[in-house]
Formats: C-alpha cells, structure tokens, sequence
C-alpha cells in the first residue's frame, strides 16, 4: 500500500523504446539529494516494444512509495504527458525526458527557489552531454539566480519544458497539444509564464540534456518533417499569439513573444537545404506565404534587432515578409557615406557598415617566392556594386593590382535551397614576395576606397580567433594584422618573437589547464627549434585511416619508396591497428597521434591520402588542433577512398579542403568534378586511376561478399574514431543489415549450395559487431584481410551505396545493388540504373532471388554489365600508381 503523502515534485517522463537509457534518467531522479521520499516519479509507457516497460516496473517496485508506472498504448508524448499529468499530485511538476538527466541537486535548489519567489515557472539551464557537450546556446540568461521580467528582459526566451519546473495549480489549467509534435513543450511553458510575465532562472544547477549521434532523436528528426513547418506556425505560434492578446486585451504582441517566434523560426529559415517532401502537397511556396502572414504580426526592428542572427538572414525574413525578392531589395539599397563610414541601407535600417565588413582570407598559397591569396567578402554589400583591389607595400613602394573575381557556388549563402546572398568570392594573381611585405584589401565603392579589415580561417593557417597567431610556410612568417597581411622572410629570432606574443595570447583567452598550456608550448617548441637547427629535407607523409591502411595512400607509399627521389617518406597508422607491424616491411612508420608524428606532419610539405577529414590533416586532438594550424602547411594530395559517385561539392570543396591535387579514376567522374560546384581548377583535377588498382587480383573462392556502407547519423565519431552508439540497434541500417543476415530462404540457399556470405561492414561500423547475429554461413572477414584480398576472394559483391563496387566490377565480376533505404548523400553524376555494374534490388525476397540466380549460372558477368564498366573506368591497366606518383614529383 502506497503512503498516502502529497510529494514536493512531480517528475512526469514518457517512455518509448528507451531501454539504452532509461535506467540513467531515474537514477538522476531517486538520487535528488532532496530525497526520494519527497518525489513522485510517474513513468508512463507510451506502447515501447523494447524492455522499457520491464525497467519502469523494475523501479516501481523498488520504490512503490515514490514511482508510479503507467502502462497505455502508443499514442505521442503528448498524450503520455497529459495522462502523467492527471496522476500528479506535487505541489511542482517536471516533465524530464526519458534520456536526459538531472543534476543531482536540481530539485533542491529549485524547491528553495519557489519557496523564496513568487513564480510560477522555475527553469534550468540545459546542458548538452554524449554525442555532444556544452550549453545550450540560450544559457546565456542563467549568469546568475534571479527573477526575469519578460518585458524587460524580453530576450530571455524560454523554449524548453523539460528543463523547467511549473505550479501544479498552474500548469493543471493546460494540456499538451496532441496535434503538436514538434513546439507542444513551447506552446505549454509560456502559456504559464505568460500568466505572471516573469519566471525563474537558477544559475548553479542543471537539467542534462542527451544529444544523440542517431538520427531516431527528436531534434534530429524535426528538420526533416512536415510537423515542424505548417503544424508549428499554425498552432504553435498563432495558439501563443492568440493567447497573449486575450490575456492583454491589446491588439498587438509583447517583445518578449516577437522574439520568442523569431528565435524558433530563425531555425528553419537558415536551413540550406530542404527536401520538397517536407513542405508537403502544400509546398513551400504555401509556407512561405504563411510565414509572411505570421510576420505581418512582429516590428521590422524585432527582426532587424534579433540577437545572434547574421544580417543575411535578417534580411532574407524581411524579404519573405514583404514578397520581395532579395535581388529586388538589393537594388533598393542606398551607399550613404558619412564623415568616417559609409552605410548599405533598406528604407530606415542600417543593414551593414562598411568598416564593420571584412575580407576574409580563406587560401594563403606560397611557392617560389609569390603568394596567391583566396577569399570572400562578408557583409549585405550587394555583390554588383563591389569594387576589389590588392596593395602591396614594401617599405614605402606600393603597388596595386585588381583581383580576379570567381564565380563560386560555395561562397554563397543559402536558406530553404534559396541563394539569399551572392558572395563577391576573387582570388589575386601571384604576387612576389619581397622581405617585410604588407598585403592590404581596398573596397571601391560609391567613389570611396576603404582599407578593409582582414579576417582568416583556419584553412588558411590564420584563424580568425587569434589576433597573435602566425603562418610558417616556405621560409616565410605570415601575420595579420587590422587591415593587412604582413609576409616576412623567417628567421629563428622573428618566430621567438610571435610565437611569445602568441602563447601569451592563448595564456589570456583560454581557460587551459597548466599542463595542457606546457604541452602546446612544448610541441610548438621543438618544431621551432627543428627549424633551427637543421636544413629541411623535402618529406611526404602518407596516411589512410587513423586505425588502418590497406587503401590507396598505402599501395601508392610502397610504390613511392621504391622510387630514388630524395624525399623522406612516413607513413602513419596507430600502433593499436592490425596493420602497424606490417606496414614497417615498407618503410618508415609513425604511431598517429605521437610526438614523431606530430612534428613530421609540422615539418611535412605534402600530405597524402585516401582521406580527408580533420585527423588526416592534424596529428593532435580536435580540441587542440586550433593551437597548431599556422605550423599544419602540408599541401594536401587526396587519393580518394571510393570513387566519387554522390554530390560531395560542400564537403570537398576547396575552400573546406584546398586540395592541390585530386585524384580520379573515371572521366565521368571527373567531368562532374570539374564542372561541378567544388571550385577547383582543372589542374588540380587529375585523371590517374587509383593507386590500389594495380594490386586487385581474381582468386576466387566460394564466397559472396557483403559490404553495406555506413550512416554518420546514426553512428558516432570522436576524433575521426568510431565509438559505440547504443542507439544503433534502432536504427533503419541496422534492421535492413540483421534481417537479410538471418533470412532463412537466404540461409537455405546458401547451405545447400555450399556458399557463404563473408560479411565486411564499413570500418566505421565495426564497434558495433556485437549487435549483429550471425549463423553458420555467415563469416565475419577478419580484420586482417585487406579489401583486395576481400575483392579477389568473392565470386560475387552485394552492396547498397558503398563505392567499393568499383573495385569489384574492375576485376569484371558481378555486382548486386541492395537498396532499401534511399541514398543518405546527395545524388551526383552517377545512375544506378543507366551506368549501374549490376543489378538493383529494391527488397529481400528479390536480392535472394539474384543470388540464386548468379549461383546457378556460375556467377556469369552479363554482357552489359561488362560494356558499361568498359567505358567507366579510364584505365584498366596497372600503372595507376607511376602517374599519380609522376604527377606529384612533378608539382612538389
């Protein structure tokens, strides 16, 4: 029997399918230090099919005093809330979710407040933890425990009811909407605070919020659904609206309310990209006119004035309030030039001053003594009126050149597949470097030239955060300065002196630990005095995975060592991998992440690899790289780990990656490359092949290969390095895996025919072994092997998008393309139907079914499958690695 006692606070929690995390969140709650005899937990299970329901009884019966479990059919959070809601007889209630946590004392601290304050919402600030950490970008109004008047500090919006505690008597008035998925929290907690236009904010607590690496969490899912579009604007926005003028009896909304809307629309107007699908049968044009009718509702200055929000986009609400196009504002505005600056203005709003605009240098190029530079200006200045040109200044004799502008799709802004700014992108000629040589940007513009002021990015070893922070590339030091690059021929006194100012820097603006400050300042250290002390030896450092090899970077490094050209070569693989101790019958190896790794990739001139991600161009922690980019100067070579088939233009484009050299193995790829949006030019675009084709072998065996791709959404990494994500066994990939790997038709097929399937999931998937089942004709290919091993062993390759069916059809053998789930990248050049090397399947009984079919026949490659892969591939031959290797010597 349960005690008949009123508790302090009611945690209400809906439960669905929360197995991997359920445990964690009550624990939070029944370890409060105000004691769990003061709690109710209410724990309703919303129709989980996993063992959620087991976990909350489990609890129940553990602490039947305190938890109350309720057992009802799926219908929503909602309405699990709601129905939670009823049961709860606290004199405050919380609605934690059911993977998220509280701080061990957050109930304390929050009964205190109540019992202090006259309110009747309390709020946390919420912390974000697993796949990713940090605050919430509105903590910024928890600086200190107080009391926030809402018109006052109308900014100070308040979106999130987990994190929030609210009077039972208050919040009993109300009910979650059902017909909300997405805001139904938002629509809930300002109902309450808009009763008595102020709530509380403690400083000293927390409310832990989950951030899953899978794509099944809500956050993830709202920017890909219907239900956060139309259902948000209609009744989440307009149902406050309406409130808040029947509460005032006035005609118009509160600032506080303005600026709530504007804060949760700004969201889903910067998205770049939306599929049509979202927008529904009503379609975008149909949201875009209700997003204008919504903002016919809140002051132009609201938005003008909106915090956090880039210009841009202020711009781009503006134009859809008005049914104006951008390109027919942009030629309403006015240049105003005053005494000191000169003003871009829209009727009476100031949208940028020129002084406050920046050029922003995105590539620094030095060789044979010229500097190129690459870069963009920022700002509202419309791209038309903007006028460029580049002094160089040594010693009093100044030179002006014009830059050469580029018309470049990755510069540009976009909002809802909308480009809502044209950036002015140039790049300037080479320009010769002469000994203390200052490079400034003038800005022609409504016959006034302005010096502007410089910003960098951290490709181009000058991050913009760090005014201190230096360039060493080719025997020259680069600096920025306010308004200008300054170039200076290194010597060991000149580091000295900005590598002190620039430890000072960091000293004073980070908040490191003192061996974390000694560490930076140890391995910057001895980079500088290798600098010193010895003459440079030209070096290239080859590089696949952190954790493996077997890719094109090490076919193309035991070719490269064999050749007598001079250079040292490294290759680097972590000590940990399988492949390190056999890498070293090759030549020199580094341990990634090691000091000798650290100082050859400082020392290295070019980098070379399969790869391109942040740990293949820095041998230090994500964290700690920013320390260290004026020193990561290798030009970067990229072999490419699978042909590229998808459109990765935003990833690979050159001012995300500045690859000098990028290799390719068809001429259709290559076409896409070159005349795509990836910003290249065509040298640096080169038709070679890949390197590890020149060691694919036919040895086939009595295996059929299967290699399903990954998902970055719903698989973790940290540091470029795949970790476990519990949530992987829910998702879509994992099923569509699991289910065909036990099929029985498929293991019948197999038994009788005396095949085996030799399953090889991506590397990235590989922490997650443990969650699959096999049987007796599955064989896991171990780690061991290499993919050409792989390649020769099977008679047969079933794939879904992964690349390596190139290899395989490169050796003319067959292919079936397994695709259940649409494509996770965007689709390029390449058709699977048209140029596909193999059959497409669209479900399990029919992949089956043309297994079968290869089995009987003998595995026989048809004769169109041969033809298309004839005329894909530029080279069928063996010296792939002779001219990606030639063409290096030749630039580096």
């Amino acid at each position: 029997m349960r005690i008949n006692k009123r508790p302090m606070i009611s945690v209400v929690t809906a439960v669905y399918n929360m197995e991997s995390y359920l445990e964690e969140a009550i624990e939070s709650i029944v370890n409060q230090t105000l004691g769990i005899d003061k709690i109710q937990l209410i724990l309703v299970n919303d129709g989980s099919k996993d063992t959620s329901l087991d976990i909350c009884r489990k609890y129940e019966k553990k602490y039947p005093d305190s938890v109350i479990v309720i057992d009802k059919e799926n219908g929503g959070v909602s309405s699990a809330r709601n129905l939670g809601l009823k049961k709860a007889t606290g004199k405050f209630i919380n609605f934690m979710d059911a993977d998220d946590k509280l701080k061990e004392d957050a109930c304390e601290k929050v009964l205190q407040f109540f019992e202090r304050h006259d309110v009747d919402v309390v709020s946390l600030p919420l912390i974000y933890f697993d796949a990713k950490e940090g605050n919430h970008i509105l903590n910024w109004k928890f600086s200190e425990t107080r009391v926030v008047d809402i018109d006052r500090e109308y900014e100070a919006v308040q979106m999130h009811i987990s994190s929030s505690f609210i009077r039972r008597e208050v919040v009993q008035k109300f009910r979650f909407l059902t017909k909300l998925k997405y805001g139904e929290d938002a629509e809930l907690i300002n109902k309450c605070i808009l009763q008595k236009r102020k709530y509380g904010v403690i400083s000293d607590t927390a409310y832990m919020y989950r951030f899953r690496a899978s794509d099944d969490s809500a956050m993830q899912k709202s920017k890909k659904s219907y239900d956060n579009y139309f259902p948000v604007i209609r009744f989440l926005y307009w149902s406050l609206i309406k409130y808040e003028k029947q509460l005032s009896g006035k005609g118009h909304i509160s600032k506080y309310l303005e600026n709530l809307i504007l804060y949760d629309l700004k969201w889903k107007l910067r998205r770049k990209e939306v599929d049509e699908e979202v927008f529904g049968e009503e379609g975008k044009g149909k949201f875009l006119e209700e997003v204008s009718e919504l903002l016919q509702e809140i002051d132009d200055r609201s938005i003008m004035y909106l915090n956090r929000y880039p210009i841009i986009h202020k711009i781009f609400m503006l134009s859809i309030k008005y049914k104006i196009p951008i390109e027919e504002m942009e030629k309403q505005y006015k240049i105003i030039s005053g005494e000191e600056d000169q003003f871009v203005v829209w009727k009476n709003f100031i949208l940028s001053t020129v002084k406050s605009v920046k050029v922003f240098i995105e590539i620094i190029e030095i060789k044979n003594d010229t500097i190129l530079l690459e870069g963009k200006i920022g700002g509202a200045i419309p791209k038309e009126k903007i006028g460029l040109s580049i002094i160089t200044d040594c010693q009093g004799e100044r030179r002006e050149y014009p830059v050469i502008e580029k018309d470049d799709w990755r510069s540009d802004t976009f909002a809802l597949n909308e480009d809502i700014k044209r950036r002015f992108y140039f790049k300037t000629p080479e320009l010769a470097i002469k000994d203390d040589m200052k490079i400034s940007c003038i800005l022609h513009l409504g016959g006034v030239d302005t010096v502007m002021k410089i910003g960098g990015s951290n490709l181009a070893k000058l991050s913009n955060k760090y005014k201190k922070m230096y360039l060493l590339e080719s025997g020259y030091l680069v600096s920025k300065e306010l308004d200008a690059l300054r170039v200076q021929k290194y010597t060991p006194e000149l580091a000295a002196k900005y590598e002190n100012e620039f430890i000072e820097e960091i000293k004073t603006r980070e908040n490191l630990k003192r061996n974390e400050l000694s560490s930076i300042k140890k391995v910057r250290k001895e980079y500088l005095d290798c600098l010193k002390s010895k003459k440079h030896i030209k070096t290239w450092v080859f590089m696949d995975r952190p954790n493996k090899a077997d890719d094109n970077a090490e076919h193309l490094f035991r070719y490269a060592v064999q050749q007598n050209d001079g250079i040292r070569k490294y290759f680097v693989v972590s000590e940990d991998s399988v492949d390190y101790k056999r890498m070293k019958q090759y030549g020199t190896v580094l341990k990634y992440g090691s000091k000798e790794h650290q100082l050859a990739m400082m020392e290295a001139d070019v980098i070379i690899s399969s790869h391109a991600n942040n740990h293949t161009y820095s041998p230090f922690p994500d964290k700690m790289t920013k320390y260290f980019t004026g020193f990561l100067t290798a030009k970067r070579v990229f072999l490419q780990h699978g042909i590229t088939k998808d459109d990765l233009s935003e990833w690979l484009h050159k001012l995300n990656k500045d690859l000098k050299i990028f290799v390719t193995a068809s001429p259709y790829e290559y076409e896409s490359i070159v005349k795509g949006k990836y910003g290249y030019d065509n040298g640096e675009i080169i038709l070679s092949g890949f390197p590890r084709y020149d060691n694919l072998k036919d040895f086939s065996e009595n295996y059929i290969l299967y290699l399903p791709t990954w998902d970055s959404s719903v698989l973790k990494l940290e540091d470029g390095m795949p970790v476990y994500s519990p949530e992987f066994k829910h998702s879509r990939l994992y099923k569509e895996i699991n289910d065909f790997l036990n099929d029985k038709k498929l293991n019948e097929v197999l038994k009788k025919s005396g095949y085996k399937i030799l399953f090889k999931p991506h590397p990235n998937m590989m922490k997650q072994i443990e969650d699959f089942e096999f049987s007796d004709n599955i064989v896991l290919a171990p780690d061991s092997w290499s993919y050409q091993k792989l390649f020769g062993k099977g008679k047969l390759l079933i794939t879904d998008y992964s690349s390596t069916f190139f290899d395989f059809a490169y050796l003319k053998k067959p292919v079936i393309y397994y695709h259940v789930r649409s494509n996770h990248l965007a689709s390029g050049y390449f058709d699977y139907d048209t140029m596909g090397m193999g059959k497409v399947v669209h479900n399990e009984a029919d992949l089956i079914q043309q297994i079968e079919k290869y089995i009987n026949n003998g595995f026989k490659l048809e004769e169109e499958y041969l033809r298309r892969t004839k005329k894909f591939f530029k080279y069928l031959d063996r010296n792939n690695c002779k001219r990606v290797y030639d063409v290096m010597l030749e630039r580096f």
